[in-house]
């Protein structure tokens, strides 16, 4: 398989930006809520799932934690003899960014799908939304903002606001199609129904 076979089992919104000599192409999807960049890299088999060969790669996700990112969303899937991992992480600067990695073993091939939002609009209220209904619910069930049953109670600690939040849970997305983090999950998951097609 191709880079440009695998750019293939993109969904039909997101648009050739530019096409590289067969090592990449780069994708774009915007909308009112949303922007995603995404490219589609060849891999090679000694750098798939670094971990698997290397002992002292077994921590290299550690990275991506930190004061300003954390993960967000974390899948193993193997669909007949394709396995794909992706991780999801926030970073949360001047402005709260989504990152999608995404490492596919399909046809003997290895490929990376490297993929980022930005919240725009109106998204932010997939964060606060939720968290504020939550802390008014819990004030009315319990009488009290106390830590031990108010949000802190869901929720790590946060780090100078980047933290997991309810709103982020994969039960909002039908609630927010068009948030980043959305649409990213959702870009995962076509890539991985169009393999399982392709195996059938």
């Amino acid at each position: 398989m191709t880079t440009k076979q695998f750019a293939n089992l993109l969904p039909p919104d997101y648009k050739i930006l530019k096409q590289g000599r067969g090592k990449s192409t780069w994708f774009v999807r915007q909308s009112k809520q949303s922007c995603i960049m995404a490219v589609i890299e060849k891999n090679t088999t000694k750098t798939f799932l670094p971990e698997k060969h290397f002992r002292d790669d077994v921590f290299w996700l550690a990275r991506f934690e930190n004061d300003n990112t954390c993960f967000v969303d974390f899948r193993d899937v193997a669909i007949g003899s394709t396995l794909c991992r992706y991780y999801l992480t926030k970073e949360n600067d001047e402005a709260v960014h989504y990152t999608l990695i995404m490492d596919v073993f399909h046809e003997g091939q290895a490929f990376q799908l490297f993929a980022s939002g930005d919240e725009l609009g109106e998204a932010s209220l997939r964060r606060t939304q939720p968290k504020k209904c939550y802390k008014e619910v819990v004030l009315k069930a319990f009488g009290s903002k106390n830590s031990t049953t108010s949000f802190n109670l869901m929720d790590r600690e946060p780090r100078k606001g980047c933290c997991y939040t309810i709103g982020e849970d994969p039960f909002y997305d039908e609630f927010f199609p068009e948030h980043p983090l959305t649409q990213l999950r959702a870009l995962a998951k076509a890539i991985l129904k169009s393999i399982a097609k392709e195996a059938t």
